[in-house]
């Protein structure tokens, strides 16, 4: 699943030509800004005791890639490998739960194109505009191994089988936070 970086220009009819300017942005790792961010939240916090309850806007997110979010985006490629199928989403929102080592997170993303069917993918992906994006939120679940005190900020292992499992009270927090906009 790529993250890919986009510059967005707004077109005299008010859609927007996403031009892809970097094809695997890294959001994982000690270094990633998902870590940094947490790091800088941790820094901030009153009570160091406990979890580390946090909300990454996708402003927030590209700031720290060192681009604008007026003028950029970053978009999960969903299904990368299959062949004449196009699947994009926007990244919105970021919350994570951050303790015991480890950091469940709720992503807000933003349709653009789910499934569509593209005789060449990888050429669309380029540049594409959005006049023709769903533009509906949706949410998705993953976990990073790190939280504000140790870690490498790798990404679980994803397949059949392997997901994040969220405890009552991460699964309040991601409820109360995403509910918030419904």
């Amino acid at each position: 699943m790529p993250f890919l970086l986009y510059q967005r220009t707004l077109n005299k009819n008010g859609t927007h030509t996403f031009t892809q300017v970097k094809d695997d942005v890294s959001l994982g790792g000690k270094k990633s800004p998902i870590a940094s961010y947490v790091q800088d939240e941790y820094a901030k916090a009153k009570n160091k005791e406990g979890p580390l309850r946090w909300h990454m806007s996708e402003a927030d997110l590209l700031e720290k890639l060192g681009v604008s979010a007026n003028d950029y985006a970053l978009i999960i490629d969903l299904k990368p490998k299959k062949g004449g199928n196009v699947s994009l989403y926007q990244i919105k929102d970021i919350w994570g739960f951050s303790s015991f080592g480890w950091t469940p997170i709720a992503l807000r993303l933003e349709s653009l194109f789910v499934d569509k069917p593209s005789k060449n993918p990888d050429i669309f992906k380029k540049q594409f505009d959005d006049r023709e994006a769903e533009r509906e939120l949706i949410h998705e679940f993953l976990y990073l191994n790190g939280d504000a005190n140790s870690g490498e900020w790798k990404w679980g292992m994803a397949g059949n089988v392997n997901a994040v499992l969220l405890w009552p009270e991460v699964l309040k927090y991601f409820m109360n936070e995403i509910s918030k906009d419904l």
